[in-house]
Formats: structure tokens, sequence, C-alpha cells
């Protein structure tokens, strides 16, 4: 099994084939069997559907159609950080158990009571959340806290709409 490493040290490694990405995502499997009991972080773990993008990765990088620094890396998303308290706990127990850097992402930053606070004293290297929900004043200030604009998404998907085309495969 591999050394789960952080996405700069592994992405290099898929690249020149030294690990597949289907053995990485069957140690970020493992792991999330291993840890989840007690951490309490997924509701619902894909591994049938990760493994199949693992597979399909592990082919298009064999054919050299390499897509980034991402491709064959399995993510985790949370669909939203509320107090930040299960996120906080995550990331230290993965630290405690050889995690050298934790990255975090969700659709909608609720971040409401001590969300900050917990993310900004925390082992979380960055949170990347979506401008779905406006952050507090805070929340903009804090440096672990990056956000990305859906404005293009859903520009595109009022536009398949209209024109009476499949939204769907703007997720695919």
């Amino acid at each position: 099994m591999p050394t789960l490493e952080t996405i700069a040290e592994l992405a290099p490694r898929l690249r020149r084939e030294e690990m597949s990405p289907v053995e990485l995502t069957h140690a970020c499997l493992d792991r999330i069997e291993k840890l989840n009991p007690v951490l309490n972080a997924f509701i619902t773990v894909t591994a049938e559907s990760a493994l199949a993008e693992a597979r399909a990765a592990e082919v298009e990088m064999s054919l050299g159609q390499w897509r980034g620094p991402l491709h064959g890396i399995p993510i985790a998303i949370k669909d939203l950080i509320d107090t930040a308290g299960t996120l906080v706990k995550t990331a230290t127990a993965l630290m405690e158990n050889g995690a050298t850097a934790v990255y975090a992402c969700a659709s909608h930053p609720v971040l409401s009571g001590p969300a900050v606070e917990n993310i900004s004293q925390s082992h979380i290297t960055e949170v990347v959340v979506t401008n779905t929900i406006p952050l507090s004043e805070a929340a903009r200030k804090e440096s672990k806290i990056r956000v990305l604009s859906i404005a293009g998404l859903i520009g595109r998907a009022i536009q398949s709409i209209h024109e009476e085309t499949s939204v769907s495969k703007l997720f695919l």
C-alpha cells in the first residue's frame, strides 16, 4: 500500500507511474475504512465509483493523456461546512495517522459559530469553498479559506436550460 503523501508529492509519482491511481485509491479507501468509525466523517463512500474512476485515469495515463496534477488523485468532497468541528477533528486524526498536509473542500461554506476560528487554529492547510453562500468578514480575511466562483457554471446551466440541452453534461 502506498504511503499517503501530499498531492504535490503524489502527482509526479503517478505521472512517472511509480504508483497507480488504483493503488492510491485502494490506500485511501483503506484509510477511510480504518478511521471513519472514529471520525464519522463519511456518510456515504462510493468505493466502486472511486475505483472505476481510478481505473479510467490509469488507462488515460498509460496512453499519455495526462490531465494535470489532480489526474488520478482520489478526492473527498464534503457538501457543507457549518461549525467545522467534524472537519477539524478529521484533519487532526489524519495528521496523527501520518498525513503531512490536509486540504478540504466544500460546496457550501455555512461557517457558523466558531467555524472560522476552528479552521484558523487547525492542522488544515487550506479549505476551498464555492461562493454559494456569502462569507463573513472574518472568513474572507482567513488565509486558509479560498473561494472559487460558480458563476460560470450557473451561467452555462441557464444557457443549457434556455437552449433545451443537457444540464447533466456540465457535471460529467
